[in-house]
C-alpha cells in the first residue's frame, strides 16, 4: 500500500511549466495600491484571476497525485491569497 502524500506543490509539474503550475499569491499591500491606482474593482478583478489560477493549479496537482498514486494531498495556504477584502 502507498502511503505517499503531496504538501501543496508538486516540484515535478513546476519543473515542466513553472507559470502555469505555480501558485500566484497577493499581499494585503499590494491589492491596497492597486485600488488606489486601478480602483477596487479592478484590484478585486485581479485578485479573482489569481484565485482561479489557483484553483486550476490545485485541479492539476490532484489528477497528477491521482496518476501517480499519490493518495494524500494537502492543500496550499496561497490556494487564496491572504487578503480581506471589504464589500461595500
Amino acid at each position: 500500500m502507498n502511503n505517499l502524500g503531496l504538501t501543496c506543490i508538486s516540484e515535478e509539474l513546476k519543473d515542466k511549466d513553472k507559470k502555469k503550475y505555480s501558485f500566484q499569491t497577493m499581499t494585503r499591500k499590494r491589492f491596497n495600491d492597486l485600488c488606489v491606482r486601478d480602483g477596487k474593482n479592478e484590484a478585486i478583478e485581479e485578485l479573482s484571476q489569481r484565485i482561479l489560477h489557483n484553483v486550476r493549479v490545485t485541479r492539476y496537482i490532484i489528477r497528477h497525485c491521482i496518476s501517480n498514486n499519490i493518495l494524500h494531498y494537502r492543500l496550499s495556504s496561497t490556494l487564496f491569497p491572504p487578503v480581506t477584502v471589504e464589500m461595500t
